[in-house]
């Protein structure tokens, strides 16, 4: 039996573990962002805007322009930088003062920059395309045992 390189291992296994890894992440994000005080949120719009469903369906939209646009474009590097710059707008909230709206937005615009470059790599790989879904499905699942 031969031996696979370690450039053959990565890319058999490696968009599977980004996938997951990013399904993960950019699920953690969205379900940490949640805003368990609705008290301040008096007028109607700041209170749709601190929902977790808000967060999730922003994600979810940003996830979806973001992988057309990486597919459109067709560059893996740029994936790259969809991961950078997600992670970058989820962690803004931890460095720049902003109200809980805003964060609960940027998060879900971070988790869905984080997982459209998750997706990229899945364009393919019916196993990675399973990972990705399978880490977003049991980090909304077991939050709470993940957030303690």
């Amino acid at each position: 039996m031969q031996q696979r390189s370690p450039v053959q291992i990565a890319q058999l296994y490696g968009s599977v573990a980004s996938a997951v890894v990013g399904g993960v992440v950019a699920a953690y994000a969205v379900a940490e962002s949640r805003v368990d005080d609705f008290s301040f949120s008096d007028d109607g719009l700041t209170s749709v805007v601190i929902t977790p469903q808000w967060a999730g369906a922003t994600a979810a939209v940003v996830a979806t322009v973001g992988v057309a646009l990486l597919h459109r474009w067709g560059r893996g590097g740029l994936a790259s930088v969809f991961a950078a710059v997600g992670a970058l707008v989820i962690a803004l909230p931890a460095f720049v003062p902003v109200s809980a709206s805003i964060s609960v937005t940027l998060n879900a615009m971070g988790a869905g920059t984080f997982l459209a470059a998750a997706a990229y790599p899945t364009k393919s790989h019916r196993a990675a395309q399973i990972a990705l879904a399978l880490g977003v499905t049991a980090t909304t699942l077991y939050f709470g045992a993940a957030d303690l």
